[in-house]
């Protein structure tokens, strides 16, 4: 659950009250940037949750926009770099969070006039977030909404991160799951491996 409204944060508590299944709930703490860290730290305190996600999806650029619609302001590159940057801030912070989700939000909406999109010419920035990153213990999501190049999962892993989670932002049940198995033959061939349960972290050294 996106935490980017007071309306949503209103309505957590209740949905969480409600939750009668067998885990606690997970929730997606969307809220950097947003001027929610005090919001989310109080809902977090309410419960138990399976995994807290930090992620970026809005930059301040004259007031806080959704980076999906500064592309055009901004221009492909310079905007990719100004997220990274913000990822950095949310790597380096002390937001509680135990997993960095979709660091290639920006591609999603990748303009089609710039060509494909090449990781490597923002392998710098992108290293110094995935650097950060570990330095944290934290984990990194590979989001299959729109794969996550292999690169980036290679650098995660030459950067000492220990962990990977998988997502596919689905927002629809048909869709949940979606690339998973491709996803798992990337993490593999990174030198990650499963754990023991389906829902565990994916780890370098994987408890067997």
């Amino acid at each position: 659950m996106p935490l980017s409204s007071s309306g949503r944060l209103a309505s957590l508590p209740e949905a969480l009250s409600t939750n009668t299944g067998s885990h606690p709930a997970a929730v997606r703490a969307s809220c950097w940037a947003s001027g929610f860290e005090g919001q989310v730290k109080a809902v977090l305190s309410t419960g138990t949750f399976d995994r807290v996600l930090g992620s970026v999806h809005s930059l301040e650029m004259a007031g806080i926009r959704l980076v999906d619609h500064l592309f055009a302001p901004t221009g492909p590159d310079d905007l990719i770099r100004a997220y990274l940057s913000e990822a950095l801030r949310l790597a380096e912070s002390t937001a509680p969070f135990a997993v960095l989700a979709h660091i290639d939000y920006p591609v999603r909406h990748w303009p089609e006039e710039a060509g494909p999109f090449d990781a490597t010419r923002f392998e710098d920035e992108y290293r110094g977030v995935l650097a950060a990153l570990a330095g944290s213990g934290r984990a990194l999501e590979m989001n299959t909404r729109v794969p996550l190049p292999a690169v980036i999962v290679r650098w995660w892993h030459e950067a000492g991160g220990e962990a990977l989670v998988f997502g596919s932002d689905a927002h629809r049940p048909l869709v949940v799951a979606r690339r998973f198995a491709e996803a798992a033959s990337v993490a593999e061939a990174a030198g990650f491996r499963p754990g023991r349960h389906p829902h565990d972290f994916w780890r370098r050294n994987a408890i067997r």
